[in-house]
């Protein structure tokens, strides 16, 4: 009835409807999602019809639509889909002077475990990317993004450092734990003794014994609020993580890696600091409690991709 009286209302939806097509069939492509994240979002806000058309399209097209091509696992583990988190990742590739080819790059979902040249053991967690430098001067891990657990070899004239983008953690012998998020790392020590250093701050130092834990951050090593339940290299390794005022994208990122899911998280997305335990490997499962939390709405346009916006 209403169509009849203001036919430009059918104009409209229609409008609306083959705008959601296209965006549609834009999103499903990997490489080009980071760059059209904030148009995407722009277009889902310029008009109430939209993401009503968006989730029509979804339902329309999803089943149907052609198939997704395959790609090769490691080059999934582009942490959370967001542009920023491609712009942070060359950013940290240009300061080293290295070439984007790590010596460590994790596919979503598997842990890599390996004993190094000084009989160190590493499992690096999904999604993890970085680079190692051991010489006769030096044993270095450079973790750009992900987990590791250590358990490193006693080597007194040779300190066993992990840097981040962060800060550093610099050891003898030891067992800990380190989760470099995008906007902070996490540091457990299991076992023995181990120095943090802040990036930001170089003389500021930290001496950590079991059960520690820090957070450094750009503004330094914070000390976990009382009560906090910080990760540990078991509750990692099985799975789980847990966060403390977090921002949404370094628990989507984490989600992301651990799970394989593909999370586009649009800018207009709640901003929220989220607190809890996870489980990383039920995208659905933990991103449902993340949507009910903290008022996000979310879409699944196709098998193995979320949007939140």
């Amino acid at each position: 009835m209403l169509t009849r009286l203001f036919p430009f209302l059918d104009r409209r939806r229609a409008t609306a409807r083959a705008e959601a097509g296209r965006w549609w069939l834009l999103m499903r492509d990997d490489a080009a999602a980071p760059q059209l994240l904030a148009a995407f979002s722009d277009w889902l806000e310029a008009d109430p019809a939209h993401p009503a058309a968006f989730e029509e399209a979804c339902r329309r097209l999803g089943p149907s639509g052609p198939a997704r091509s395959p790609r090769p696992a490691p080059r999934r583990s582009w942490r959370p889909a967001l542009a920023l988190a491609a712009v942070l990742a060359a950013a940290v590739i240009g300061a080293h002077g290295l070439e984007p080819r790590p010596d460590i790059a994790v596919p979503p979902g598997q842990w890599q475990e390996d004993r190094l040249a000084d009989g160190s053991g590493v499992a690096f967690g999904p999604g993890s990317r970085g680079w190692l430098r051991f010489d006769e001067r030096l044993r270095e891990i450079r973790l750009d993004t992900g987990s590791v657990i250590v358990e490193a070899a006693p080597d007194p004239q040779r300190p066993l450092v992990v840097e981040t983008p962060h800060g550093s953690v610099r050891v003898v012998g030891t067992r800990f734990l380190v989760v470099a998020d995008g906007s902070r790392t996490g540091v457990t020590v299991s076992h023995g003794v181990v120095e943090t250093v802040a990036a930001a701050q170089p003389e500021e130092r930290r001496t950590l014994r079991p059960p520690d834990h820090v957070q450094i951050t750009p503004a330094g090593i914070v000390e976990p609020a009382p009560g906090t339940v910080a990760d540990t290299p078991d509750e990692v390794r099985q799975g789980w993580r847990s966060f403390a005022a977090a921002p949404l994208a370094d628990v989507t990122g984490a989600l992301a890696a651990a799970s394989g899911e593909r999370i586009l998280v649009l800018p207009t997305a709640p901003a929220a600091a989220v607190t809890g335990r996870f489980r990383m490997r039920d995208a659905g499962a933990t991103l449902a409690l993340l949507a009910d939390a903290y008022g996000l709405r979310r879409l699944q346009p196709w098998p193995g991709t979320t949007v939140i916006y």
